[in-house]
């Protein structure tokens, strides 16, 4: 594995994010009560294959979450595991798994029962089928399918590793560009396919539409210069402009570092930085002033009556004041503007920009545009802080009809 050092280029090929409809099958095959036996190995592409990359064998205390079809109560199973059940120096592991009722499409694929790694970070209590769902994408996700009575676990992250020395306590990681760094809700497809071949599909797709791209991620760091620590991201990502760090002490900012080169991060690939304390500056707080919206000609949708609804009925861009609601009072200086989530009302399915094409902001408006043609459904467009934290949020309604006013 080459490894490219501090703030440098890693030419790496991302897994584009493929959104799938679901087809649910009803269970064939009832498993309450019988126990199966499976042996745990990591795909050679995944974890085991980037070297040091924060955990790279089982552990005694790993928990794994498998699952099946959807049967309501006893539908997943969390299997912890002991030091009896691992063995190759932690290459494998052995689980036994019971009340977990197989879920089959014998016309697309051979795999019956899935499994997650880490399960803490797995939403365990909606449908499962041949996917996985995680709510916390800041840790080495992976995803698992059975080869008769062996679980295959692929990786699906790319990884940044850095150490620091300082007095801090927390770090916040971001793209330059706001580029997707995490998701609030992430669905992995994993299974083996009747040819075979593995299926390594993701997205953030819920029942209920699209939800939680984030731009930026928190975590815990350990900034005593040795101690490396690791930021995962979901499918890897394509930093255009760089990215920043920006570290805390007590939620209180304190210093930053940055760069400003594009780097490629793909899946199961790691970005080293090794040591970066020698880039560390002193936090200065961005001004509004400095940003011009990109989305041109828009209109004010408010007509002079601010909400925090807004309806569109005709294509077009669009802006409105950075107030909270029905008043005046303005939600707080504005540094970035996200959609937090779209969906659409028709059953059809869903894919980012479907409803909101893009978001902008420029001093305390901000400006979002549809697409040429209009998707009926709705949008959740926020505003952010200059440490990326959301301050308020409007909901965007396209009906599938024109609304009346009474």
């Amino acid at each position: 594995m080459k490894k490219t050092f501090v703030f440098a280029a890693l030419c790496a090929a991302a897994i584009a994010v493929s959104c799938n409809k679901n087809v649910i099958d009803e269970p064939v095959v009832n498993n309450d009560g019988e126990t199966m036996t499976f042996t745990c190995v990591i795909a050679p592409d995944t974890k085991l294959g980037i070297d040091n990359a924060g955990k790279t064998t089982w552990e005694v205390g790993d928990e794994i979450l498998v699952h099946g079809e959807y049967t309501g109560e006893g539908k997943s199973l969390t299997v912890a595991l002991t030091a009896n059940d691992i063995s190759a120096d932690g290459k494998t592991a052995t689980i036994n798994v019971t009340g977990v009722t197989p879920y089959e499409r014998l016309d697309k694929f051979k795999s019956t029962i899935y499994a997650a790694y880490p399960a803490s970070a797995v939403k365990d209590n909606d449908h499962c089928y041949y996917y996985s769902n995680f709510t916390d994408t800041n840790v080495p996700m992976m995803a698992a399918y059975n080869v008769d009575n062996t679980f295959v676990f692929y990786n699906l992250c790319g990884v940044i590793a850095f150490t620091v020395n300082g007095d801090f306590d927390s770090v916040t990681f971001s793209g330059n560009n706001d580029e997707t760094v995490g998701y609030s809700y992430y669905r992995s497809y994993v299974a083996q396919k009747t040819d075979d071949t593995p299926r390594l599909d993701y997205n953030y797709t819920t029942d209920g539409g699209t939800s939680g791209p984030l731009t930026s991620v928190s975590a815990p760091v350990v900034a005593d210069g040795n101690t490396v620590n690791y930021i995962f991201l979901p499918n890897g990502t394509n930093f255009g402009g760089g990215f920043t760090f920006k570290f805390k002490k007590n939620d209180e900012l304190a210093k930053v570092a940055k760069t400003n080169t594009a780097v490629n991060v793909g899946r199961s690939e790691m970005l080293v930085l090794g040591d970066i304390t020698a880039k560390l500056e002193d936090y200065v707080a961005p001004t509004t002033s400095d940003h011009k919206s990109a989305i041109t000609g828009a209109t004010d949708i408010t007509s002079g009556v601010t909400a925090n609804c807004y309806i569109v009925n005709s294509p077009g861009a669009y802006k409105f004041p950075a107030v909270k609601g029905n008043s005046a009072t303005e939600a707080g200086n504005v540094f970035g503007a996200q959609i937090l989530w779209e969906t659409c009302n028709n059953g059809d399915d869903l894919s980012v920009n479907d409803v909101i094409a893009a978001v902008d902001f420029e001093d305390n408006w901000i400006y979002f545009k549809t697409p040429d043609v209009l998707k009926p459904g709705n949008a959740l467009i926020s505003a952010k802080n200059s440490e990326g934290e959301i301050i308020w949020s409007w909901h965007i309604w396209v009906p599938a009809t024109p609304v009346g006013v009474g």
